[in-house]
């Protein structure tokens, strides 16, 4: 029978790395220079830049597999 109270409390592995790394945003950091804008996303390509959802889809239709359309928010917010 294992015992699992047999690791101290708060005992880390150094073998393993912390669990509280940061994934690559897949919003690609030139996104927001163009703040209020729609942007059309493939991965973390930029596509195309417009001023409105309907414009993306006017131009990529409503079915546009492997492309995102992001709107850019006005702010950053700078909280964490």
């Amino acid at each position: 029978m294992d015992d699992l109270f047999s690791v101290p409390l708060g005992y880390v592995d150094p073998d393993q790395g912390p669990d509280n790394e940061l994934s690559p945003s897949p919003i690609p950091p030139e996104a927001f220079e163009h703040r209020g804008k729609w942007l059309a996303l493939r991965g973390c390509k930029i596509l195309a830049v417009r001023d409105t959802r309907a414009e993306l889809r006017q131009e990529f239709g409503l079915h546009h597999p492997g492309i995102t359309f992001f709107n850019v928010p006005e702010t950053r917010n700078l909280a964490r």
